[in-house]
C-alpha cells in the first residue's frame, strides 16, 4: 500500500471544514502529502472555461479562509462530477486514498448521491467521512475495528489493516459476526433447544477460524472478537460504539454497480449509518486489478 498521497473532496459546504480536518489528520498521522480536490458539477468545457476556474479559485481562497484548511495542502479545482473528478484525479496521483464526507447535515446520518456514486464506483481505497453533527471524526482512541467475514477478500484486507495500524500508531480489533439459524420458527420444540449448542459451536469455530485468520496475517496480538447477531451491519455499529474504535475498516464485496443497485450491501449500511470513519478496500484493489 502508498501511502504517499491522500485525495480528499470538499463541497465547500457548511460541513467542509469536517472532511478537512479529518483529512489533515489522516495523511499527517500516515506521513502523505494532502491534496484537496473541489469538483464544479455543472462548469462547461467552453472558452470561458478560464474564467470560470478564476472564479472558482477565488471562491476556493475565500472558502479556505472560512473553514481553515491547511495552506500546506494543495488544493485542486476540477469541472466535472464530484465523484468522477476524485476519482480520476487520485488515479493519476497514484494516491494511496480518497477521503469523502458523507453528505449528512444537521444531526441525522445521510449518505449524499456522491458518497453513494463512490462507494459504488470507485477503484481505490476510499475513507467516507460521516458529516452529522457529533460524528466521531477524530483519531483518539488509536483504535481502528476491522470486520472479518472469511471471504477471499479478508486475508488482503487484513493485510492492510495491519499496515495501516503501523503507520497510525493504532491497535486492531477484528471482528466476526455469526448469524443465527434462520429456521428457528419452523423448528419443532425438541430440536429448538438444541439451539443454544449449535450457537456456541458456531461462536468456538469462528474463534479458532478468526485467531488463525489473524495469525496468517501477522494480526496475532489484536484482539478479537465473535457475537451472534442478526443483522452484521447493525452489530458492527455497536461494537465500533462500545469499543470507541476511530475508524471501520473493510473491504467491499459486490463486484459491479448492477449487483450493488440491487442487492443491499452492509459496506453501504455501514458508510450510511455510521457515526465514525469507514474505510472501504474495493475488492478489484485487493487483488491488484487497479494496482501497478
Amino acid at each position: 500500500m502508498t501511502f504517499s498521497t491522500v485525495v480528499a473532496g470538499l463541497d465547500l459546504g457548511p460541513t467542509t471544514g469536517r472532511v478537512a480536518d479529518f483529512a489533515r489528520d489522516f495523511a499527517a498521522r500516515l506521513g502523505a502529502r494532502l491534496v484537496h480536490l473541489h469538483a464544479e458539477d455543472d462548469a462547461p468545457l467552453t472558452p470561458e472555461w478560464a474564467e470560470l476556474a478564476a472564479e472558482a479559485e477565488r471562491r476556493r481562497r475565500e472558502a479556505a479562509e472560512r473553514h481553515s484548511l491547511p495552506s500546506e495542502a494543495e488544493v485542486v479545482w476540477r469541472p466535472g462530477p464530484a465523484a468522477a473528478a476524485l476519482q480520476e484525479e487520485a488515479e493519476s496521483r497514484k494516491a494511496g486514498f480518497v477521503v469523502a464526507g458523507t453528505g449528512a447535515f444537521g444531526t441525522r446520518p445521510f449518505l449524499g448521491e456522491t458518497a453513494i456514486k463512490l462507494l459504488r464506483s470507485v477503484t481505490l481505497p476510499l475513507c467516507l467521512v460521516p458529516t452529522h453533527d457529533g460524528a466521531h471524526t477524530t483519531f483518539s482512541s488509536g483504535h481502528l475495528l476491522a470486520p472479518v467475514d472469511f471471504s477471499p477478500e479478508s486475508d488482503p484486507a487484513l493485510t492492510y489493516v495491519r499496515e495501516l495500524a503501523l503507520r497510525l500508531t493504532a491497535k486492531v480489533t477484528l471482528l466476526t459476526i455469526v448469524r443465527p439459524p434462520g429456521f428457528v420458527a419452523h423448528l419443532e420444540p425438541q430440536s429448538a433447544a438444541r439451539l443454544p449448542g449449535l450457537l456456541r459451536d458456531r461462536i468456538e469455530q469462528a474463534t479458532i477460524a478468526l485467531h488463525e485468520q489473524a495469525r496468517l496475517v501477522d494480526l496475532a496480538h489484536s484482539s478479537v472478537r465473535v457475537i451472534e447477531a442478526d443483522d452484521p451491519a447493525d452489530a458492527i455499529l455497536s461494537e465500533a460504539s462500545e469499543l470507541d474504535a476511530d475508524m471501520i475498516v473493510l473491504p467491499s464485496h459486490a463486484r459491479g454497480r448492477i449487483e450493488r443497485l440491487f442487492a443491499g450491501s452492509t459496506t453501504e449500511k455501514l458508510a450510511r449509518a455510521s457515526d465514525r470513519p469507514v474505510l472501504v478496500f474495493p475488492p478489484t484493489w485487493l487483488h491488484g486489478e487497479e494496482r501497478d
